[in-house]
């Protein structure tokens, strides 16, 4: 066995327990394998969230000690998993809250000597970047200014982590002139990977959603020997949030279309564009690949319709956001052995290409 005093400490937030118990397994198995004395080296618990009477937000005390140990903390700031209060009423937490309970996690670990400190939000919070003018500039629709630079300043300014990671950011601009140590940015290669071996086409052409993911679905196709076709997505300049026009760049007919995107929130441009593709052609088949299936809204009724219209096969997502419901044609991989990957290469000092790493 390998003697070492490090030791990796993982706290987990309320509605990332599978992924972590994932992660957990894998380390378990990678670390044993390389002659670590698990028992010694890791160790993790789960901290809920919790409020005052007032609503002022708390957390759990640490149940282990963090002193001179490598402390991860997984929040997942999107989840929707509701939790009991301490008169066992059903809470549910909200974004910010959630956000907020991370930011403590941190607190505490440091008030307590943690060698480091690292975090691993498993979808970018406050990722929204500003609208910018598109044509008259009296005709632009109004966005308010996004705040994920600033989100990244606080975490770095009041808890100096060592690593902050997560997965898929729609654009990895926001983490240019950010002052934190390390930034890792998962891409989900090895989902889309997956869902072309579990469909088992031999003629898929994987799409994007837009013009802004097209580079991440050129990379993605180039790597797995795959067509690709481009969207262009034109937002309204008169209502917020809403699609004007999609234009594909390619004849889908005949083919097995499957869709890669960051995020499916509500629904409207992904219904808009599966409709498009047959509106346009006939596909043998159009199917999905979603890091992010936030569902809000009315998501789940779209995709219901556009699945009973049989325009929509499987959906493939990841459990970066916790639901506790999907439609029954909905297929969730875990990312866990992605954030393991991490944990690990760092423990062990390897190598990663921050930013750029792509995990297979």
């Amino acid at each position: 066995m390998i003697e070492t005093k490090e030791k990796i400490h993982i706290v987990w937030t309320q509605d990332t327990e599978w992924l972590v118990m994932g992660m957990v397994d894998i380390l378990k198995k990678n670390l044993k394998s390389l002659e670590y004395d698990i028992a010694k080296v890791l160790s993790y618990e789960i901290n809920t969230y919790d409020e005052f009477t007032d609503e002022e937000s708390t957390i759990w005390e640490l149940k282990h000690s963090v002193r001179g140990q490598h402390v991860w903390i997984v929040a997942d700031v999107n989840g929707n998993k509701i939790i009991l209060d301490k008169k066992r009423n059903p809470m549910h937490v909200k974004y910010n809250d959630r956000f907020v309970q991370s930011l403590f996690l941190g607190n505490a670990a440091i008030v307590h000597w943690c060698k480091t400190l690292n975090f691993i939000y498993t979808w970018m919070p406050y990722g929204r970047e500003d609208k910018f003018p598109d044509g008259w500039l009296k005709e632009t629709t109004k966005r308010t200014s996004t705040s994920a630079h600033f989100f990244l300043d606080v975490i770095k300014e009041q808890l100096s982590p060592d690593y902050y990671v997560t997965m898929d950011v729609h654009n990895s601009a926001i983490f240019k002139g950010n002052k934190i140590t390390k930034c890792v940015n998962l891409h989900t290669w090895r989902a889309v990977q997956r869902a072309v071996q579990i469909l088992g086409k031999s003629d898929i052409l994987l799409s994007g959603m837009d013009q802004w993911w097209d580079k991440k679905t050129d990379a993605i196709a180039e790597d797995l020997w795959l067509d690709y076709l481009n969207v262009i997505k034109k937002r309204s300049k008169k209502e917020n949030n809403t699609v004007e026009k999609i234009i594909i760049v390619w004849d889908p007919t005949g083919r097995d279309i499957l869709i890669h995107d960051d995020i499916l929130d509500t629904g409207g441009s992904f219904d808009k564009l599966v409709r498009e593709m047959w509106k346009i052609g006939t596909p043998n088949s159009v199917n999905a690949v979603i890091t992010a299936g936030l569902f809000n809204g009315s998501a789940n009724e779209k995709l219901i319709k556009l699945h009973d219209e049989k325009l929509i096969g499987t959906i493939f997502i990841t459990n970066a956001v916790y639901r506790n419901y999907y439609p029954d044609f909905v297929t969730v991989f875990d990312a866990a052995p992605n954030y393991a990957e991490i944990i690990e290469a760092v423990f062990t000092n390897r190598g990663i290409d921050f930013n750029k790493w792509v995990t297979r």
